[in-house]
């Protein structure tokens, strides 16, 4: 009861909608096996299915269990169309190595941060998103948003465009 006091670790009690036994050990008599979270992953819990055995590759003797998390929180950059994106096509090696370079520290300082407080899982994807974008700003080339890129022009139709053209040329059109 500690563990549970001291992690502030919560019990559904059959409030979230779940799927499958109610039990995760193999051994149907047994019903010592619990499922603890704690309030922050808690509140974004939709629903959660204790799977049969064998529908999973697993050598536990518990039953695996799937958790779907609704993650509300996705921040991200308001771009007008003058910003400078990543060009992610055109790092280099050495480029990439500068990524990992800017992210190593900042994600060793987060994995603490997780092990040692109770932070919310909002706040700790908000700092990794944070770190990732930092990252790419110093280390990655940039390139302008080019209104009258076509999305649907790919090197296949770059070809058959060419060819089309050779082809309306030489009827004399």
């Amino acid at each position: 009861m500690k563990f549970v006091k001291r992690y502030q670790l919560l019990f559904s009690g059959g409030k979230i909608k779940h799927k499958g036994p109610d039990y995760t050990f193999i051994n149907k008599t047994s019903m010592i096996d619990h499922i603890l979270m704690n309030d922050s992953i808690y509140r974004q819990l939709k629903s959660y299915e204790i799977l049969s055995e064998g529908s999973v590759s697993s050598t536990s003797d518990h039953l695996p269990v799937l958790a779907e998390i609704v993650l509300q929180h996705n921040p991200h950059q308001i771009l007008n169309s003058f910003s400078k994106l990543p060009a992610w096509h055109k790092i280099t090696d050495d480029q990439i190595e500068l990524y990992k370079q800017f992210l190593h520290e900042p994600l060793q300082i987060l994995i603490k941060k997780m092990d040692s407080d109770n932070a919310d899982i909002d706040t700790i994807y908000n700092d990794m998103v944070t770190i990732l974008h930092f990252a790419a700003d110093k280390t990655v080339p940039k390139c302008g948003f080019n209104p009258f890129t076509k999305p649907y022009w790919t090197s296949g139709v770059k070809i058959a465009h060419e060819k089309e053209t050779i082809i309306t040329k030489s009827l004399g059109y």
